[in-house]
């Protein structure tokens, strides 16, 4: 007899998917999350997920780590400068971001501009004034503030030639200048995090702007998107802080249909019903959401693989999260108890990341030990014994609330000497509340000299 062709059968079958004007499934990729080393980095958080609430910062030899997914924001900190990088598969799971040494809004992964801070700064000014365009063909963030001046629409105009597909962060601090409008309209970014900016839908003069944008992170302000429904084709994630449907009666979504992830940041909602216009959602975060207590409707999301309610501190029953037992990322609200692991904790069999951040009634976390698909396991908990850990031959990243990692030196030294290649890193929050991008290049100077002054009194006391 003889053997299928399956070649042939391969191209039928796209023939037919032609045909039928359809095409496989875009999102058939199984949803995966890597440790994503850094070099030259402060302190990283992942906006895609637990935000800037909890993320990682550096070791004492400069190590700095997080998990990520393809097409999760990240946000890099340094000593004095800040990067948003999209994390995409061909960054492989090391990336080298260095500051340049002169210009330092410039932003470079092994000798290729990836990032630029469009700001006054005369030494930048002199830069973007002589260099060739075609520097910026590898620029993966382009981050402005509005109004611009005429040189810096000078320059964006420049930039934009070669920046297409390039992730876009704005803000406004004052009213926006019908000149930058002009020259942003024609941009199309790949992604785009914008604060404090006022994005009218119904204007036409967007359609370019927002045609290829795959992730969108709003702050501030409520959209009827019911209004311009097509006006996000291509989006497959979407950030928003402080997103108030109990205030404005508004529930509606972009591209719900495709929509992927949907993380939402301290906003204002008391129950999970609106999901329902987002049938394919693979990825749900509610961080910050005080008023969140009712998650019954989670029981009729099938396609759920991440899943996190970090400080939501009115959720008392997680029975509706047990039916999901193809969860790869859990982050449990802020009062889950031992009764309420107890009942869901053993429906995960291939779990990759575990977060349990103020979570105060747990005390003991002896039932992690034979949850052995744990690739990362993040903890802010009152002190504990963490030698269960070590059972965990896969875990690839530990991160401790900063003082729990200061004063559990020893237990993570053992932990180490049973998983070779695990890396340990001290964690902790950025609450900066709203308008934390504009509040935050003087603020990471504050808060490094603060950290950096509590460790010397740590190392002067022993």
């Amino acid at each position: 007899m003889k053997k299928p062709d399956f070649k042939i059968i391969l191209t039928e079958l796209i023939f037919l998917f032609t045909l039928m004007g359809c095409s496989p499934d875009k999102y058939q990729d199984e949803l995966n999350f890597h440790r994503v080393e850094f070099t030259n980095v402060s302190a990283v958080f992942n906006l895609s997920r637990t935000n800037i609430h909890f993320g990682s910062y550096a070791n004492d030899i400069g190590e700095s780590a997080i998990m990520a997914a393809d097409g999760d924001l990240l946000f890099l900190m340094f000593e004095d400068e800040s990067l948003f990088i999209r994390y995409e598969k061909e960054y492989g799971k090391s990336i080298d971001v260095t500051i340049d040494t002169i210009v330092y809004q410039k932003f470079y992964d092994r000798d290729k501009l990836i990032g630029l801070n469009l700001t006054e700064d005369n030494l930048l000014m002199e830069w973007l004034d002589s260099v060739d365009e075609q520097v910026f063909s590898n620029l993966r963030t382009l981050q402005v503030t509005l109004p611009l001046s005429e040189n810096n629409r000078s320059h964006l105009q420049k930039i934009l030639k070669y920046a297409g597909g390039t992730g876009l962060v704005m803000e406004s601090e004052n009213e926006i200048n019908y000149a930058d409008l002009e020259i942003l309209h024609e941009f199309t970014p790949g992604w785009a995090y914008l604060t404090d900016y006022q994005l009218d839908i119904e204007d036409e003069r967007y359609i370019p702007m927002m045609e290829k944008l795959e992730l969108l992170g709003i702050e501030g302000g409520d959209i009827d998107w019911s209004l311009a429904p097509d006006l996000l084709p291509s989006l497959e994630s979407m950030i928003l802080k402080e997103w108030d449907p109990l205030e404005t009666g508004n529930y509606s979504f972009p591209n719900s249909k495709d929509l992927q992830s949907l993380t939402l940041v301290e906003s204002n909602f008391t129950d999970l019903e609106f999901l329902e216009q987002i049938p394919g959602l693979r990825s749900f975060h509610a961080v910050l959401c005080d008023t969140l207590s009712n998650i019954q409707y989670l029981k009729n999301i099938t396609s759920l693989k991440s899943l996190g309610m970090p400080f939501c501190e009115k959720i008392s029953e997680l029975g509706p999260v047990s039916q999901h037992q193809s969860l790869l990322w859990i982050s449990y609200p802020i009062n889950t108890s031992p009764e309420m692991l107890s009942q869901i904790n053993s429906f995960f069999p291939n779990l990759q990341v575990i977060e349990l951040i103020g979570c105060e009634e747990i005390e003991e976390i002896a039932f992690l030990e034979n949850m052995y698909s744990l690739k990362c396991v993040i903890l802010d908990l009152p002190e504990m014994d963490l030698t269960p850990l070590a059972s965990l031959s896969n875990l690839s990243l530990l991160v401790l609330e900063e003082d729990i990692f200061t004063e559990s030196s020893e237990e993570i030294s053992t932990i180490q000497e049973a998983i070779p290649g695990l890396i340990s890193l001290p964690g902790g929050g950025l609450c900066l509340g709203s308008g934390w991008i504009l509040l935050l290049f003087p603020m990471v100077c504050i808060i490094w000299v603060f950290r950096n002054k509590r460790k010397q009194n740590r190392l002067l006391s022993n």
